[in-house]
């Protein structure tokens, strides 16, 4: 009975937002995610009290969500709860920025919110009904679906749609108040009752490496420049682990036993500092094992781990404590690729894999808690609930923590481990690039300023809060959000408030944004209507001569080797279909990759879409015989003539991260009118 060893870890973090000059939380994202996916969690698991998981909570996030408890408000709250009338011009244009700041589906998933959405975008103006109306279903998409079972008049408001009070909006935030106060009471519970094990990681979220010394980032990125703040924050990484420990006992009752380093990243001073201060176990990413051992481990064609015996169980390092590996594949498919299957037919996929592990094994599934579901029908409460269930009935598969996992199968030595991350095996998100160097170096800057000036517990604080990941991740090359200009602004301006709380001047460039726009083309635009014969040749030298056009030699540094064997990406448009055509690279075999190779059309503008171009799902039309050519109907994606299209072509393989192309920005193409070419035609 219980012969493998299951164990999820769900990571819930947010960075600090609070403005500690002003007490003003500036983004609304505790809150949402909080009366979202942290409730909602909890609400599964207390719908199965068979499973077992461990719990990952980012300090930070906890006191954001106590915070709430205690009355504290974020702006995108305080401004929703006033008048419409009383709306300043700037809050409006605040308001109408952020309030559809939410995937797609759960605008969509209101008519009248998508209405709304439609209206701003027209640039028209917004009536008092029109705010009332925003306002309430801005917030009200935002909760968890199985709320509705326990909240009638929640369900009334959502049937209405429209005409909203000021009462009825009132209701909604009120809800949402309670909800997010009642967080941890609810993760407090199930921890209680021994459902849940809970960890933390590091206080404020930071790379933990990178602040013991800022060398680690050689490692898996030999030759890359180094921030020269070198051993310089080691005593801050310090702080940030005995104090998550000593806030996780505060809050929840007892001291931690585990930690999910930030971003499952490790190196040898970062786990003997998790080691010095009692953490019996932390959490990282297979890649970091296979480094560690110098020992690949190989899948086959379906992902099934080669030498299950080195993966499935926990490691003792010499120096650090009992490490387990994720296993990448079951949580990413858990991450991003579930979300496009039947939800009973994930489920059995996900406990079929787990099945066909050995006895003894611990599988040990990372991955955040909150980020994934919004891109899974229903918010992923089919799937979870699916999955839960089928667990629950088994007889060899047990859900446990991660600290009992790990004194029930025996760990092995392991003399060191390889500095990396979850993400690629390195540091490159964080440390890669100039504008995280810039990052780095001001944040070095500024703490020798505050041990110049002596400075007082809250200048320290804040920045502590400037070393948190979330900033880093947004600077350099590899992700962009709309709000990248606000959390720039934010990193900055932790550091700007440490300087005042020590009373010195702050540096010069705090006052310049760190993330630059690129103003380059990245790519050529298609200019004519295409009219390709999807034969997956190179047919006609014209065919596609009008195309837009992607190198993708621009791709590598960001791409790792995930999709390496391509070489071009064109696009373009028929008079009916957006078409896509890949080329491969020379001397690799394009049909054995196919065969184990997703490709899809992944549309983020006018709406959120995913369609599979290989192999096609019904309605594209696709083929490859020299190159992968695939036509999608403008129908598929609900365009009319004139409409701007923003989409990335997505290629999944097994065993690795589905990879969006470009990594640095989506393409765009407007959709042709009836008068196009005689509108555009050339000599």
């Amino acid at each position: 009975m219980g012969n493998v060893h299951l164990c999820f870890l769900w990571h819930l973090h947010q960075p600090q937002y609070l403005d500690a000059l002003t007490g003003r939380l500036l983004m609304p994202w505790v809150r949402l995610h909080g009366v979202k996916d942290y409730t909602g969690m909890a609400l599964l698991l207390e719908q199965f009290p068979d499973i077992r998981c461990t719990v990952n909570f980012s300090p930070v996030l906890l006191d954001q969500l106590a915070g709430y408890s205690e009355g504290r408000e974020d702006t995108v709250l305080s401004a929703c709860s006033r008048r419409p009338t009383d709306l300043s011009e700037e809050e409006r244009r605040f308001l109408r920025r952020l309030l559809f700041f939410c995937h797609p589906l759960l605008i969509r998933a209101h008519p009248r919110f998508q209405e709304l959405q439609e209206t701003v975008q027209a640039g028209a103006a917004l009536n008092e009904q029109d705010w009332l109306d925003l306002e309430t279903l801005a917030n009200l998409a935002w909760l968890h679906p199985l709320l509705a079972e326990q909240e009638p008049d929640v369900v009334a408001l959502k049937a209405r749609e429209r005409l909203f009070t000021i009462r009825d909006r009132d209701l909604v935030l009120a809800r949402q108040r309670q909800l997010v106060g009642d967080v941890i009471l609810r993760w407090r519970a199930l921890a209680e009752r021994g459902q849940v094990e809970v960890s933390v990681s590091p206080y404020y979220h930071p790379i933990l490496p990178l602040l013991c010394d800022a060398s680690s980032v050689s490692e898996a990125l030999p030759g890359i420049p180094v921030s020269p703040h070198g051993k310089e924050l080691a005593p801050d990484a310090d702080v940030h682990v005995r104090r998550a420990l000593e806030r996780g006992a505060q809050i929840f009752g007892r001291p931690p036993r585990g930690m999910w380093p930030s971003e499952g990243s490790v190196s040898p001073a970062a786990c003997a500092l998790m080691a010095r201060h009692g953490v019996e176990w932390c959490a990282t990413d297979e890649a970091i094992l296979a480094r560690s051992l110098a020992t690949p481990i190989g899948r086959d064609a379906h992902g099934r781990v080669d030498r299950p015996d080195i993966l499935y169980r926990p490691y003792k390092l010499r120096e650090g404590p009992v490490v387990v590996f994720r296993d990448t594949v079951l949580s990413n498919l858990v991450s991003f690729t579930y979300k496009t299957w039947d939800s009973n037919d994930a489920a059995a996929d996900f406990v079929s894999r787990v099945e066909a592990v050995p006895d003894g094994s611990l599988v040990v599934v990372v991955l955040d808690g909150e980020n994934p579901w919004e891109h899974f029908w229903g918010n992923g409460v089919p799937f979870l609930q699916a999955l839960y269930k089928r667990l629950s009935g088994q007889s060899r598969i047990r859900t446990c923590g991660i600290g009992e996992g790990v004194k029930r199968v025996e760990p092995r030595p392991l003399d060191r481990i390889f500095a990396g991350s979850w993400i690629n095996h390195n540091f490159g998100v964080w440390a890669g690039h100039d504008e995280d160097r810039r990052a780095w170096e001001l944040v070095a800057r500024v703490r020798r300023m505050l041990v110049d000036a002596k400075a007082p517990p809250a200048a320290w604080e804040s920045l502590y809060a400037a070393e948190g990941s979330d900033w880093t991740w947004w600077f350099g090359e590899d992700y962009s959000t709309p709000q990248d200009a606000e959390f720039d602004a934010l990193f900055r301006r932790h550091l700007a408030n440490a300087c005042a709380s020590a009373k010195v001047p702050p540096p010069e460039e705090l006052g310049r944004p760190i993330k630059q726009r690129k103003r380059e083309d990245l790519y050529r635009r298609p200019w004519a209507i295409l009219r390709v014969q999807v034969d997956g040749r190179r047919s006609d030298y014209f065919e596609w001569i009008a195309a837009g056009h992607y190198d993708l030699a621009r791709e590598f540094g960001a791409m790792s080797g995930e999709a390496a064997f391509l070489s071009d990406l064109f696009f373009g448009f028929g008079e009916t279909d957006l078409v896509v055509r890949l080329d491969f690279r020379p001397g690799v075999d394009a049909r054995a990759i196919l065969a184990e190779t997703v490709v899809r059309l992944v549309v983020t503008q006018p709406i959120h879409r995913i369609v599979r171009l290989f192999p096609p799902e019904s309605s594209v039309r696709s083929a490859f015989a020299d190159i992968l050519e695939a036509a999608v109907p403008f129908a598929m994606l609900d365009t009319g003539p004139e409409t701007e299209v923003e989409f990335f072509v997505e290629v999944e393989r097994p065993g690795s991260v589905p990879l969006r192309l470009p990594s640095l920005a989506p393409l765009r193409l407007v959709v042709p009118g009836e008068d196009f070419e005689r509108i555009h035609w050339r000599v």
